[in-house]
């Protein structure tokens, strides 16, 4: 019963055939017309799509380069939109479909750059569409590295921690306040030791240099001539709690006692030394003391430095943060 059910249906649709091939040619014409528009639009998708895609990828490979590429001449804006704009170019994108801002969303160590290019479409053109316009977007920031930025003074006796406050600049002993020596430019021994000034005289970018590699040289005595910087960056700091550096005893160089009688010019070497991140609390330039609350650690003899430091004058590593 089924097989003759099954025998007459295959008869039927064969008949059906015959007859719509003879009798339905037109209609025939416009489903294979409308099917052959569909395979085109699958097949633009897969194509076009593709192309829009790969210049979208390219955009973004040239954003990604110009960015971090400009950032690198920060906070010289113009140097630094000029360079993103050749990077840009070197990677395919013209430079005017680039568009590069510095200082981006008011910080003078970012840029951002987009990077457009327009697609032209292959078969999708037969369903008249001719084209897209792609873009890509890169933000970069210039991190700079910590080289030595340091207030002029050695933490002798306060054992620090999170959140604890130390006192610099205070009398240690007979002559010894904790301060570092100057640099001498006169050593012939080959090692540097001592602080350099950098834009002595410029009240908003004034700050010290340590030269830490060798050590650190303790000198007595309180030199007052360097209040007037110190009061400066008091100033560039305080009351909105940015961030300073001091150098320190380790807690355990502080517990034995090694350093209780310091002499002219000692050296300290790194093993016996940390970095502190701090904020001013008070500095009290007449009785010469400065008050600060530690709020970071850095182990400088085993190479932990600070990560989130800026300093225009310092050469920085760009990074991609959007």
């Amino acid at each position: 019963m089924i097989i003759k059910a099954s025998a007459l249906w295959g008869d039927f649709m064969k008949r059906f055939i015959i007859g719509f091939s003879k009798n339905e040619s037109g209609q025939a014409l416009v489903l294979f017309a409308l099917l052959a528009i569909v395979l085109i639009g699958i097949a633009a998708l897969v194509i076009d799509a593709g192309l829009a895609y790969a210049a979208r990828a390219k955009a973004q490979n040239a954003a990604d380069a110009a960015a971090l590429a400009g950032a690198q001449d920060l906070p010289s804006f113009e140097a630094a939109i000029g360079k993103a704009k050749d990077y840009a170019e070197h990677n395919g994108i013209e430079r005017d479909d680039t568009t590069a801002t510095a200082p981006y969303d008011g910080d003078e160590d970012k840029i951002e750059v987009i990077c457009a290019k327009d697609v032209r479409y292959t078969l999708a053109r037969v369903l008249g569409l001719e084209g897209t316009n792609v873009s890509a977007r890169a933000v970069a920031k210039k991190i700079s590295q910590w080289s030595g930025e340091a207030l002029p003074f050695l933490n002798v006796s306060d054992k620090y921690d999170i959140n604890k406050g130390i006192t610099l600049w205070e009398k240690e002993g007979a002559g010894v306040f904790g301060r570092l020596e100057e640099k001498d430019d006169d050593d012939k021994d080959g090692l540097e030791f001592g602080y350099v000034i950098h834009h002595k005289n410029d009240e908003d970018r004034v700050y010290f240099e340590i030269l830490y590699k060798d050590g650190i040289l303790v000198a007595k005595g309180t030199v007052a001539n360097i209040k007037t910087q110190l009061q400066h960056i008091f100033n560039q700091n305080y009351p909105e709690k940015k961030t300073v550096y001091i150098f320190s005893l380790t807690n355990k160089a502080i517990e034995e006692g090694n350093y209780k009688n310091l002499d002219n010019k000692q050296r300290i070497p790194k093993e016996d030394l940390v970095l502190l991140e701090a904020t001013f609390d008070s500095y009290d330039e007449k009785d010469k003391k400065l008050s600060l609350t530690v709020t970071g650690i850095y182990d400088i003899y085993n190479g932990k430095y600070p990560k989130d430091y800026y300093n225009p004058d310092v050469k920085g590593i760009p990074r991609l943060i959007q």
